[in-house]
């Protein structure tokens, strides 16, 4: 298989190759998450209103995918909703290149810097620190209704 890639701004007509990504690699640990096909595309449908969009593509199979936007905490940021590559195509620099081109996309907006949500149980948390973010005194909160 070509392990070269290029990335895309996302076309609504990725959408379901996206939810496909999403499902399958939130199903597995240490997630477990059990995502209904129909419920991901709505969550999905949900951000394309409101967030930037890029693919990872090989040989036109989409490999990856980031959803992200820009908000204000003290100075302009970007945040991370998803950054999700399919395991197959992992460790092939694609989610490193994913983060560059919201990056890249988000600069003319004059961002200060990056936040995101990982578990410290995926792998992605390894992968994010060698990308040198770094753990803040924020935690996440959760209550069960």
């Amino acid at each position: 298989m070509d392990a070269r890639f290029k990335i895309r701004a996302a076309k609504k007509s990725d959408l379901n190759e996206i939810v496909k990504i999403l499902v399958g690699e939130f199903a597995k640990p240490p997630y477990n998450e059990k995502w209904g096909k129909k419920e991901a595309s709505n969550k999905i449908k949900e951000y394309f209103k409101f967030c930037k969009f890029f693919v990872a593509e090989i040989n036109r199979e989409i490999a990856g995918f980031i959803i992200a936007s820009s908000y204000y905490h003290v100075t302009k940021k970007l945040w991370i909703y998803e950054l999700v590559v399919s395991e197959k195509f992992q460790g092939r620099g694609i989610g490193k290149a994913l983060i560059d081109a919201a990056i890249n996309h988000f600069k003319k907006e004059k961002i200060t810097g990056v936040r995101l949500i990982a578990s410290k149980k995926a792998r992605a948390f390894k992968f994010y620190k060698k990308l040198n973010f770094k753990e803040t005194d924020f935690v996440e909160l959760e209550k069960q209704l």
